[in-house]
C-alpha cells in the first residue's frame, strides 16, 4: 500500500519557505518513509485546490498512491493520530482529520520554535487560540474517495473554503461524516496573504460557492451536478437551480405561480430571498441595497449575484410558467428578446461564473452609484451587453414575452402554443403612477373589462356558524370572511349555540323567509359568482347545492400573508393551486332552498362534538331533496389549530358514528354499517336506494331536527347580523 504526504505550496523567500523547511524535516523525522510530494501553484491568486491536485499528479507519476495524507506546509501533527487517521481511512473510505484541536500559535511562540525552543508549545501564551472543528491541516483519504470527488474543487481560488467543500463532498459521495482523531496539530504563525482578507472579492466568491456546497450536502445527485460529474452535466450545463426575489407579503396569484413552478420542476432547486433580506449575504451588491430606488432595483442586483454566484434561472414574481425549462440548460446562458429592440431581465439564465453576468454586475453598480433607476440597473444592461455574444442564446419574444406588454389584453391567451415556455405579466411594480398611465394608454389592444357577476332575484341570506373563541386564528379568518362576504352584498346572520348544527339552525332562524339560506363557515370562502349560481340552481331544482368542486386547506403561512391583503385583491382561483384539493368536502358554502331546509327540520343537535354532522346534513338533503348538486370552482379554508374535541380518528362505536351511519344507511349509501364512514364521506354510489321513510323517522326521533319546529318569523332582523363597519 502506497502512502504518500502531499503539500500544497508557493514559494515567498519570506516566512512560509522558513516555515516549510521546519517543518519538513519534522515530516520526514517523525513519517518516514512517507514520500512528500509538493504541488505547487506560482501564478495570480494561490489556488490551494489546484496545488494539493497538482502534488496527487506528481505523486502518481511514481505510481499510482493509495492513501494520501494532504498537510498544509505550516503545520505539525502529532504522529500517532496521523497513523490512526490513516487506518480509518483505509478501514472505513470516509475522510479522517489526524487531530481533533488545532492550536494557533502566536507570532512570538513560532520564532522561539524557529530558533530551537525545546519546551512546551502550549506554556505562556503562545497559543492564540485552539479549534475543535478542523477539517483541514492533516487530513487522511482514501484513494477510492479521491476519485469519487475528483479531487479538490479548483473553482476556490484565493483563501478559504476549500477543504469544506472537499469535506463534504467525501462525505456525501461515501455517506461517512468526517472523522476527527483524538490528537493535537499545531498551526506556526506566518502573516496573512492579500488574499485571505475577508474584503477579498475572491473571498466571498469562495464562500458562495461553499453555500452552494451546504446546500447539497447529503444530495449524491446534487453534489454530481454541481462537481460536475453526473451524465447529464455536460461542460456548459446550467444548474438546475430557480431564483425567484419577492417582497415580505405576495399575492395568492404569485404563489400559485411559484407552485406551479415547483410542479414543473419536481427535481430543481427553488431558492426565495423574500424581503427582508440582509445585505451581508449578497457581497457583491449589497453595499448598495440601501442606494436602491426601489424594491425592483434591488431585486435587479439580486438576480444577477444569484445567477453568477450559483447559476441556475431567475424568474420575476410576476411570471406564469407552461412548460419545464430543462431543454434550456445545455446551453451557457439565455434570456429572450421583448420585440426587436429589448432584452428584459425578467426570465434569464446562466451557468455560475459567467463573464456576462460579472459585465452586468458591473454596469448595475455603475447606474446605481450614478443615481439611474431601475431601467438603466436592469432591462437596459441585459439590453445592452447581451445581443451579440457567442455565450448567450437570445430566444424570441414567443418563449417568455408573448405578450407585449403594450398588449395586455393578449395574456393569458398562449399557454397552449408549444413553443411558449411561461409568460410574463408585466406588473411593472418599479414604475411611477406617471408611467402606468402612460402604459395604460398606449396600449395597443384594448381591453373589455369582464362584468361583475350578476347575483339572481331571489332573497339570498348567507348563515355563518360563530362561537366567538378566544383563538386568535378563527377570529382572524372570521372578521376577514365577514368583510369578503360583504362584498357580495347579501346579508349575513350569525348563529350561536353548543354545537355546529345549533349555530347553523340559529343563524336560519333570524334569516327568516329567505327564498335560499346559504350556510358559510366562518373559516371559508367562495368567489361570490359561485354563490350567487349555488343559489340560482338550488332555487330552481330544489336540491341542496355545494358552491364548490374543490376543498382547498391553506397553510398557516400562506393564511397569513393572505390575509394582510385586502379581501378585493386576492384571487380564489390562484390561491386553490397553492395546496392539496379535496374534492368530495360537504361543507363550507350550501346552498339550501327553503322548502328542503323546512323539510329537513334543519340540522341535527344530537351531534354535538366535531364533526359528522355536516355528512348527516348532506345524506339527508341528497335523500329527501332527489340529490345534491355542485357549482364549478374552488373553496378555501383559512388555517387554524384544531378544534377543541374533534374528532381525529372517530371509532365506531362513537354515538356520533353510529347516528352518521344511520344516516347512510337510510340513504342508500352504504350497503353494511363497517362501510359507514368512507360511503358517507365520498358519497360513493351502491346499489341500495334512498329510504325516504326511513330518514324521515330519524329526522323525527327525540332530539331530531323534526322533533321540534324551528320558527320563520317574516322579515326577521337577527340582532347578531354581522356587522363590521364600512370597508
Amino acid at each position: 500500500m502506497k502512502v504518500v504526504i502531499l503539500v500544497p505550496r508557493r514559494r515567498d523567500n519570506e516566512w512560509r519557505d522558513k516555515l516549510w523547511a521546519f517543518c519538513r524535516q519534522r515530516w520526514v523525522e517523525h513519517h518516514d518513509p512517507m514520500p512528500i510530494y509538493e504541488g505547487h501553484h506560482e501564478m495570480g491568486p494561490f489556488n490551494r485546490s489546484a496545488a494539493v491536485n497538482a502534488a496527487s499528479e506528481l505523486a502518481d507519476r511514481d505510481g499510482r498512491w493509495d492513501v494520501a495524507l494532504i498537510i498544509d506546509s505550516d503545520t505539525i501533527s502529532d504522529s500517532k493520530a496521523v497513523q490512526a487517521a490513516i487506518e480509518y481511512a483505509v478501514r472505513t473510505g470516509g475522510l479522517a482529520v489526524a487531530h481533533d484541536q488545532r492550536h494557533m500559535m502566536s507570532q512570538h511562540a513560532t520564532i522561539a520554535i524557529l530558533d530551537g525552543y525545546v519546551g512546551s508549545w502550549k506554556r505562556n501564551r503562545m497559543v492564540r487560540r485552539t479549534y475543535t472543528d478542523s477539517v483541514s491541516c492533516a487530513v487522511a483519504v482514501a484513494r477510492q474517495t479521491w476519485d469519487l470527488v475528483g479531487g479538490f474543487d479548483e473553482r476556490f481560488v484565493g483563501w478559504g473554503f476549500e477543504d469544506t467543500g472537499f469535506h463534504i463532498a467525501c462525505e456525501t459521495m461515501t455517506g461517512i461524516p468526517i472523522h476527527n482523531v483524538p490528537g493535537e496539530c499545531f498551526h506556526l504563525w506566518h502573516p496573512l496573504s492579500p488574499e485571505a482578507s475577508k474584503d477579498a472579492i475572491t473571498y466571498e466568491l469562495n464562500r458562495s460557492l461553499k453555500r452552494r456546497y451546504e446546500a447539497v450536502r447529503w444530495n449524491k445527485e446534487r453534489l454530481q451536478r454541481l462537481l460536475g460529474t453526473s451524465d447529464e452535466q455536460a461542460v456548459g450545463t446550467i444548474p438546475r437551480i430557480l431564483h425567484r426575489t419577492v417582497p415580505e407579503v405576495t399575492s395568492s396569484q404569485v404563489e400559485g405561480w411559484w407552485q406551479r413552478f415547483e410542479e414543473l420542476h419536481p427535481d430543481w432547486d427553488l431558492r426565495t430571498y423574500r424581503e427582508p433580506i440582509d445585505p451581508i449575504d449578497w457581497p457583491m451588491t449589497g453595499d448598495l441595497f440601501a442606494r436602491c430606488q426601489n424594491g425592483a432595483q434591488k431585486a435587479g442586483l439580486i438576480r444577477l449575484e444569484a445567477i453568477f454566484t450559483h447559476g441556475g434561472v431567475y424568474v420575476d414574481s410576476d411570471v406564469e410558467p407552461y412548460r419545464p425549462l430543462d431543454s434550456l440548460l445545455q446551453c451557457k446562458a439565455f434570456a429572450a428578446w421583448e420585440d426587436e429592440k429589448v432584452v428584459p431581465d425578467a426570465v434569464m439564465g446562466a451557468i455560475a461564473e459567467h463573464p456576462a453576468w460579472l459585465e452586468l454586475i458591473g454596469r448595475a453598480r455603475e447606474a446605481i452609484e450614478g443615481g439611474q433607476d431601475a431601467w438603466a440597473s436592469g432591462p437596459g444592461g441585459t439590453t445592452e451587453l447581451l445581443p451579440g455574444r457567442e455565450d448567450v442564446l437570445l430566444l424570441p419574444p414567443g418563449a417568455f414575452y408573448p405578450a407585449h406588454y403594450l398588449e395586455k389584453a393578449r395574456l393569458g391567451q398562449s399557454g397552449a402554443k408549444p413553443w411558449v415556455f411561461m409568460e410574463h405579466k408585466w406588473h411593472h411594480s418599479w414604475g411611477t403612477p406617471a408611467q402606468h398611465a402612460a402604459n395604460q394608454r398606449r396600449q395597443r389592444v384594448r381591453q373589455e373589462p369582464e362584468p361583475e357577476p350578476e347575483k339572481p332575484n331571489l332573497r339570498i341570506a348567507l348563515c355563518m356558524p360563530w362561537n366567538n373563541p378566544e383563538d386568535r386564528w378563527r377570529r382572524d379568518a372570521h372578521e376577514w370572511c365577514v368583510r369578503w362576504w360583504k362584498l357580495s352584498d347579501l346579508p349575513i346572520f350569525e348563529g350561536v349555540g353548543d354545537s355546529r348544527s345549533a349555530m347553523c339552525n340559529d343563524a336560519a332562524k333570524w334569516a327568516g323567509n329567505a327564498d335560499v339560506l346559504i350556510f358559510v363557515d366562518a373559516d371559508t370562502w367562495v368567489p361570490h359568482a359561485q354563490i350567487y349560481e349555488a343559489a340560482r340552481v338550488a332555487h330552481e331544482t330544489g336540491r341542496m347545492t355545494h358552491a364548490f368542486t374543490t376543498y382547498t386547506r391553506l397553510s398557516s403561512s400562506l393564511t397569513r400573508q393572505t390575509q394582510k391583503r385586502h379581501v378585493e385583491k386576492v384571487s380564489a382561483v390562484q390561491l386553490a393551486k397553492t395546496n392539496r384539493r379535496h374534492r368530495s368536502h360537504v361543507s363550507g358554502a350550501n346552498a339550501v332552498p327553503l322548502a328542503l331546509w323546512q323539510r329537513l327540520g334543519g340540522y341535527d343537535e344530537r351531534f354535538t362534538e366535531w364533526g359528522h354532522e355536516d355528512r348527516a346534513f348532506d345524506l339527508a338533503a341528497g335523500c329527501l331533496g332527489g340529490g345534491i348538486n355542485r357549482v364549478e370552482g374552488p373553496a378555501l379554508h383559512w388555517y387554524h389549530p384544531p378544534v377543541d374535541g374533534k374528532l381525529m380518528r372517530p371509532t365506531m362505536d362513537d354515538p356520533a358514528t353510529q347516528l352518521v351511519i344511520r344516516y347512510a344507511q337510510a340513504a342508500g349509501r352504504v350497503p353494511d354499517a363497517g362501510r359507514a364512514l368512507i360511503h358517507a364521506v365520498h358519497r360513493v354510489p351502491t346499489d341500495a336506494q334512498p329510504d325516504v321513510e326511513a330518514m324521515l323517522a330519524i329526522l323525527r326521533e327525540d332530539g331530531g331536527p323534526l322533533a321540534s319546529a324551528i320558527s320563520y318569523p317574516a322579515g326577521a332582523v337577527s340582532p347578531r347580523e354581522a356587522s363590521l363597519g364600512p370597508l
